[in-house]
């Protein structure tokens, strides 16, 4: 009786539900990934930009088991076009959400970076998405003793 439920029921879910569904799978099976970013204040920006790339593109690249496939399948009423077309509305629809988030994230270590000042200080951040994370380190460089010498020198 339970299998034939589970063959009958995917025509009758609206397509939100069956979309839903597909998201919280993927997200189930997905291992997110995690980069470290060691920076300046400077330069921070040009710096996180192709670890953002690089985890935002895990996502999209990430290889679904075909187990997953089957499921996915099995909600789309096993048309592979409909399911494909499911998963990628979901990834889609992920990575529009993230660049508002990012957006914010970004005025963020802005406002950080500016309380920084002069001092001889660093700050440790996580961007945090759903296809990994970002740790940034952004520290004031150190100057050296030469420097301070020859600097002091004048």
């Amino acid at each position: 009786m339970a299998e034939r439920l589970l063959n009958l029921l995917p025509p009758r879910l609206p397509y939100s539900v069956r979309y839903d569904l597909v998201k919280k799978l993927r997200n189930a099976n997905f291992r997110p990934m995690t980069r470290n970013v060691r920076t300046t204040p400077e330069r921070w920006r040009e710096d996180v930009r192709p670890a953002i790339e690089e985890v935002v593109t895990h996502g999209e690249t990430a290889n679904l088991s075909d187990r997953l496939k089957g499921r996915v399948s099995w909600l789309a009423n096993g048309d592979v076009s409909a399911a494909e077309a499911l998963m990628s509305e979901a990834i889609r629809e992920e990575s529009l959400s993230r660049l508002a988030y990012l957006k914010v994230e970004f005025q963020r270590l802005d406002a950080i970076i500016a309380q920084l000042g002069e001092y001889q200080t660093a700050v440790t951040h996580a961007i945090e998405l759903p296809q990994g994370s970002i740790q940034v380190h952004i520290a004031i460089p150190k100057v050296s003793m030469w420097k301070k010498f020859t600097n002091w020198l004048g």
